[in-house]
């Protein structure tokens, strides 16, 4: 822990606070996109959807940066589960939304307890293994086999400039994967999660772009499977 940037605050060891400042910035970047949505449809269903996806995000990195922050005091792995538990939720209801914009109601109806089981599956695995890994596997089968795949199929058939933007978003935070694999860093008091962070904004900000133009708006019936 000594190793690690830290200032001291009237007493109180802050450890890494850029770290926490950059995950705020996330926070801070989603509470945006939440009000421009609600702002621009606030009863639509596919826009409240959407929004929970970007709330559950915000306040996982929030948490997040406060677990880095006060490490030196807190018990480091329970607010850990809090944030990858928000994490799971919305990827729960960014799939719930994916599903909405892309499919009839009787393929609905068959997708929905899927994911019902699927996020039951992920807390429970969660809570047993306490693990990171638990949430990248999750991840990796909701965004980028199911979201992603879906978004780019619809892209392709109808041009639906929405889903491409989802699509190339979701793909992007491959580059924030790979920051956090390389450990590209900067600075000591700028490193890799810092940077991978920002890019995080950026690549939320390819989704919201692409959340906003699907809301409230359906793809052509026969594009629908």
């Amino acid at each position: 822990m000594q190793d690690l940037p830290f200032i001291n605050f009237q007493g109180y060891v802050l450890l890494e606070p850029m770290n926490f400042v950059t995950d705020a910035l996330i926070g801070l970047a989603c509470a945006v996109y939440v009000f421009k949505m609600w702002q621009d449809n606030p009863k639509d269903l596919d826009s409240k959807l959407y929004r929970t996806f970007f709330i559950m995000v915000g306040l996982s990195s929030f948490f997040g940066g406060l677990t880095h922050l006060f490490a030196h005091y807190l018990d480091g792995i329970s607010l850990r589960v809090l944030t990858w538990s928000l994490l799971g939720v919305g990827v729960f209801t960014f799939e719930l939304a994916t599903v909405r914009k892309n499919f009839k109601k009787k393929v609905r109806q068959i997708l929905f307890p899927v994911f019902v089981f699927q996020l039951i599956a992920y807390f429970v695995a969660l809570y047993n293994y306490m693990n990171f890994n638990v949430v990248i596997v999750n991840m990796l089968l909701g965004l980028f086999a199911f979201i992603v795949p879906i978004e780019m199929s619809t892209f392709f058939k109808s041009k639906n400039r929405g889903a491409f933007f989802i699509a190339l978003g979701i793909t992007l935070t491959l580059g924030s994967a790979a920051i956090h694999i390389l450990q590209l860093s900067p600075h000591k008091w700028f490193d890799h999660k810092d940077l991978a962070h920002v890019v995080t904004v950026f690549t939320l900000l390819v989704i919201y772009k692409g959340t906003f133009e699907r809301a409230g708006k359906t793809v052509p019936a026969k594009n629908k499977s």
